[in-house]
């Protein structure tokens, strides 16, 4: 029951922060606000329904939603699981696609998640300090060496310049992209 309330508490915590991130973004996004504001909507609805159906999933699953697209990425522990997952992300009306890169429990160590969450760091540093690039379009996650870059942008070559920056981060195994061009 402790355990419960404190995952409560903690997500409304990162609710907040979320939607306050909204704002602040909006100022540079090249989507609407509007838009914006839907998808954390989703993203949080998202995470709460994986929470409640069982908060391992809260735990382990990395949910990101972007121009009405989820992405999701993490280790559970069968297939069954993952099926249960996207079924949960495939109610929401708000998402259009999914992209399903969920893996059974591949036992990865701290040190693996830690050098994940390394890589995560320098992608988000390369987008910020590349020129003609605007980093708050793109949401990125590396899971076993392997980024995904999600978002949005309305010029093709933006996408090519986020792409390559993503890809000059050393310790990458692979970067899968996500980046749709919008009018």
């Amino acid at each position: 029951m402790i355990l419960r309330t404190l995952f409560s508490v903690l997500f409304l915590v990162g609710s907040s922060i979320i939607f306050s991130g909204c704002a602040i973004n909006y100022l540079t996004e090249d989507r609407s606000f509007n838009g914006s504001v839907k998808d954390s909507e989703a993203e949080i609805s998202l995470r709460n329904a994986l929470f409640q159906k069982d908060q391992n999933y809260f735990a382990d699953v990395s949910v990101i939603v972007a121009e009405k697209r989820a992405l999701l990425t993490g280790s559970v522990d069968s297939s069954e699981s993952i099926d249960e997952i996207v079924t949960i992300v495939n109610k929401n009306s708000y998402i259009t696609d999914v992209y399903n890169h969920l893996t059974v429990n591949s036992n990865g160590s701290i040190k693996d998640s830690s050098m994940d969450l390394f890589l995560n760091k320098k992608i988000f540093a390369a987008l910020v300090s590349t020129e003609g690039v605007t980093s708050a379009n793109y949401k990125t996650v590396v899971k076993d060496r392997i980024a995904y870059i999600m978002g949005s942008t309305n010029s093709s070559k933006e996408k090519a310049l986020a792409l390559k920056a993503a890809r000059e981060v050393s310790g990458l195994c692979k970067v899968v992209d996500y980046i749709i061009i919008i009018d």
